[in-house]
Formats: C-alpha cells, structure tokens, sequence
C-alpha cells in the first residue's frame, strides 16, 4: 500500500490527467445511456465493455506496433481489465443512486486518473 500513496509528482499528475478524463468518462456514460437494473443492465454493460475493447486493442496493437520489447503492457492488462470493470460497477451504483451522469463520470475519472497516476510514476 505504500506505493499506491500519492505524493507530490503523483498529484500534479493526476491534475493534469483529470480534466481529460472527465472528457472521456462523461463521453463514455453518454454513449451507454441511463443506468438500468435487471435485464435492462446488460446490454448496457456489453456496450461499456466493447468499448473498453476497443481500448485494450488498441493498447495491444501499439505494443505490436512498437515491438520494443517492453512487456509492461501484458503485465499491466489484467490489472487494467479487472480495474475498469469493477470501477464501471461502482459508477453503475452511483448512477442508479443519484441519476446523474456528471456525478457517474467524476466518480469514474477520479479514480482512473489515480490509476493512472499511481501506475505510470
């Protein structure tokens, strides 16, 4: 846990990370609607992982592409599947609560951009 700690170069990192995420969360609840329950949460959810796909092989396709050798993208690719489905799970529950999509992407570009400060340092 110490590691995950921010420090100084973390913060700024994260500020400046932030506001375009936010951009991309909020697009990203727009494009897959209003939270649902039941059978109505599914295909929302297919539509949240698909695009997530297109993420992760794009991610798979650079690590090709560049053929530097670097393996950090294999290893951090079940820690950056399993992170963003549990973080949609929990944007899903803040949606429902609240029926907000601003406060859905916030949640979600708050705790990407931590992410993502704490991983590429």
């Amino acid at each position: 846990m110490d590691d995950a700690w921010m420090n100084a170069p973390r913060w700024l990192r994260f500020a400046e990370v932030l506001p375009v995420v936010w951009l991309y969360c909020f697009a990203e609840e727009t494009v897959i609607g209003k939270s649902a329950s039941g059978k109505k949460y599914w295909p929302r959810f297919l539509v949240f992982l698909e695009l997530r796909f297109e993420i992760w092989l794009v991610c798979l396709l650079a690590y090709f592409e560049l053929a530097s050798g670097q393996a950090i993208v294999a290893i951090l690719l079940p820690g950056l599947a399993s992170f963003s489905i549990l973080q949609r799970f929990g944007a899903d529950a803040l949606s429902r609560r609240t029926g907000s999509a601003v406060g859905a992407s916030l949640f979600s570009a708050i705790t990407r951009s931590w992410f993502i400060a704490l991983c590429f340092h």
